[in-house]
């Protein structure tokens, strides 16, 4: 009975060794990922509230350099290209899918707009530059 308890002993003691080591070894990765979902959610929504309260200067800004003239090439371009996808009186979204590959990130949802009640689906597209992300396409249709 006292060799069982030893051995159980000895086997709990090991799995939690085991599981101390597989924290150390993979807790960074998943923080990096769980951090990287947070810095694209948090970029979506400063991009869909400057869009909301049509500040498009400060949209602007939030675009990859190499995708602005995609955008219109200065703020007046992205009011108009968002006055041609109708959703020049956007009121809110909601996110629903998050998606990081390398340094590409997706954030897609649905958007509703004053005065409707339909929704269009919503895909924000990102790249991420430094330590940071920014908009390099929108689609709302």
């Amino acid at each position: 009975m006292r060799r069982i308890l030893t051995c159980l002993a000895i086997a709990i003691i090991a799995c939690i060794v085991l599981a101390v080591i597989a924290m150390a070894v993979a807790g960074p990765a998943i923080m990096g990922i769980f951090n990287s979902t947070v810095a694209l959610t948090d970029t979506s929504t400063k991009f869909m509230t400057a869009l909301k309260d049509q500040k498009y200067d400060d949209a602007y800004g939030m675009i990859a350099t190499d995708q602005q003239a995609s955008f219109g090439g200065n703020a007046d371009g992205v009011k108009q290209l968002i006055e041609a996808m109708g959703a020049g009186n956007l009121s809110s979204w909601t996110f629903t899918s998050f998606n990081i590959t390398n340094d590409q990130g997706t954030v897609g949802g649905d958007a509703t707009f004053s005065g409707s009640t339909a929704k269009k689906t919503l895909l924000i597209v990102l790249q991420k530059v430094g330590d940071g992300w920014k908009v390099a396409g929108l689609n709302i249709k």
